[in-house]
């Protein structure tokens, strides 16, 4: 199965926060392949500035976190079109990087992790998405 991790995911990853344990059990499981979208390379850093770390640690988690993924996924047209008809079919707002990521993981075809609960309102029918402050 292939799986797009949202920032907000990684974030509970590298911090070890609740729901860590289901993101551990899909870098675990060898069937899965986990992709990243290139907005959260930069997102993640930013949370990490946030957090009082340094330029130097910041690129180092980044370095340390970076071989875990299959790939990083650029954002081009097609992404950005894809986040348009999500935005398009949602009743609830989604902010525009947030609708990239989301939009990254239906172009690759993955199932979006996450733990923000604008994206828990993403049609199901548009794209699966695991959500970790709801286990499901």
């Amino acid at each position: 199965m292939r799986w797009l991790l949202d920032t907000s995911a990684l974030l509970v990853f590298y911090r070890k926060e609740p729901a860590v344990d289901q993101v551990l059990a899909l870098f675990d499981d060898p069937a899965n392949e986990l992709l990243l979208c290139a907005i959260s390379v930069t997102e993640f850093g930013r949370k990490l500035y946030e957090l009082g770390q340094t330029a130097e640690e910041v690129e180092h988690a980044i370095d340390l976190h970076r071989p875990l993924f299959a790939r990083i996924e650029k954002v081009d047209e097609i992404v950005a079109r894809n986040a348009l008809r999500l935005v398009r079919n949602m009743t609830t707002r989604l902010p525009a990087i947030d609708s990239l990521i989301a939009a990254t993981a239906m172009t690759h075809q993955a199932c979006l992790v996450h733990r923000d609960q604008h994206m828990a309102a993403i049609p199901p029918e548009l794209l699966p998405t695991l959500d970790l402050a709801r286990g499901r």
